[in-house]
């Protein structure tokens, strides 16, 4: 047809476009790979019958730090003590810590002041006053048997069983007491669950931590052993270039060869 004049239609490309490889999902490294979260270990079941609500943490007078008290005061002190031992005795727990009040500004420096007033607090349901003072007697005096009894039992009263038993037991062993035994026995089925609870979560977080840290251990050993690898394989790569004489797809460098280039 084109040799009688005719124009024929350019022919038409039917082949289909070439398409871009897909892209395969890698799988997840094991950087990625997140840890499984341990089972968290359930509490013990303890009696908490007992326990009553934290009063306000308001902190009575504790009197002058350091101060070391007169004949005089040391006298209005006694006599303080006396009519709060008195007020104490017929039950009248308000006037007994108003006393010691007295008695512990006018002499801060006795452990024995703040112990009594710390168990008139007690009567009156305010453990947590109490514990403030037991602290007060206890750092005046760190072998107060009664800092740590009556500390014990406020412990006690807020449901803190672990510290109620250490402070009893430091108590009997300071200066055995029938009552402070007698609270010892009743906190220690608590305190014994809380313990071994205790030690379980600790034991828990020292395998987590440890399997944490082989963790990161093997992914350095991976990254180290991904990149020497990777080293190795370049090297490979520019020795058999420099083998190759540089040439593209492999071809030999015969054309920088003047041995060759003679022959040519």
């Amino acid at each position: 047809l084109e040799s009688l004049g005719a124009t024929l239609p350019e022919k038409k490309d039917t082949t289909p476009p070439p398409q871009p490889p897909k892209k395969e999902e890698a799988p997840a490294s094991p950087e990625e790979t997140p840890m499984e979260e341990d089972e968290p270990i359930p509490m013990p079941d303890v009696d908490n019958s007992g326990v009553i609500e934290a009063d306000s943490d308001e902190k009575l007078p504790m009197g002058e730090e350091g101060k070391e008290a007169t004949d005089e005061e040391l006298e209005q002190a006694n006599d303080a003590r006396d009519r709060a031992m008195a007020a104490f005795s017929d039950g009248n727990f308000e006037d007994a810590v108003k006393e010691y009040t007295t008695a512990i500004t006018l002499n801060p420096g006795s452990a024995m002041m703040h112990a009594k007033r710390a168990n008139a607090l007690l009567k009156l349901k305010k453990p947590v006053a109490a514990i403030h003072d037991c602290d007060m007697a206890i750092k005046i005096n760190p072998d107060s048997a009664q800092g740590y009894k009556f500390r014990g039992r406020a412990n006690r009263l807020l449901g803190k069983w672990v510290e109620a038993h250490a402070d009893l037991a430091m108590a009997c062993k300071l200066d055995y007491d029938d009552t402070a035994n007698e609270w010892l026995k009743e906190v220690e089925p608590n305190a014994k669950k809380l313990q071994e609870y205790n030690r379980a979560v600790a034991r828990a977080k020292e395998q987590k931590e440890l399997a944490e840290r082989r963790e990161r251990v093997r992914r350095a050993q991976e990254a180290n052993k991904k990149a020497a690898e990777e080293a190795a394989k370049r090297q490979a790569e520019d020795y058999d270039d420099d083998e190759m004489g540089g040439m593209p797809g492999g071809m030999p460098g015969m054309f920088s060869d003047p041995e060759l280039m003679t022959l040519l």
